[in-house]
């Protein structure tokens, strides 16, 4: 049963808030995990096409902890299905922030590796389109 949802977006310390939470002996989601064990929940949410606090009750029935994306986009959702879970804000100087996230994302971008990956593997095709997926629906 979920005990902690990390509210905060990605660059804001959820790697080290996920560290911290699996110190403490909690299962935590993190950004990979998501789509590794619970793609197919997660593109039903995106599509719209699901109740989300009932999803998000049976995703993570047996998970203490979420951080990082996609979860924190769906904060209102997730505290419907887990009232009783605490909620973790962290906060980043925006501009230190914004300069962290770009400089990420243009290494991926830039990555020839990475698109070949997305390109020519199967999971890396299917993380193409979870990433899109969500790209759209959120953003």
């Amino acid at each position: 049963m979920m005990k902690v949802i990390v509210a905060s977006y990605s660059k804001y310390g959820t790697k080290t808030m996920a560290a911290a939470l699996t110190d403490l002996g909690f299962v935590v989601y993190d950004y990979f995990d998501h789509f590794q064990h619970l793609e197919k929940e997660w593109m039903q949410i995106f599509a719209g096409t699901a109740n989300n606090v009932e999803l998000f009750q049976q995703m993570y029935k047996t998970i203490d902890a979420v951080t990082d994306t996609p979860s924190y986009f769906f904060v209102e959702d997730l505290c419907k299905a887990f009232p009783n879970a605490k909620v973790i804000l962290t906060q980043r100087d925006e501009k230190v922030w914004w300069d962290s996230f770009l400089r990420q994302s243009m290494e991926w971008q830039d990555s020839r590796v990475f698109k070949i990956i997305l390109t020519i593997t199967p999971i890396g095709r299917r993380f193409f389109r979870y990433l899109q997926a969500y790209s759209k629906d959120i953003l």
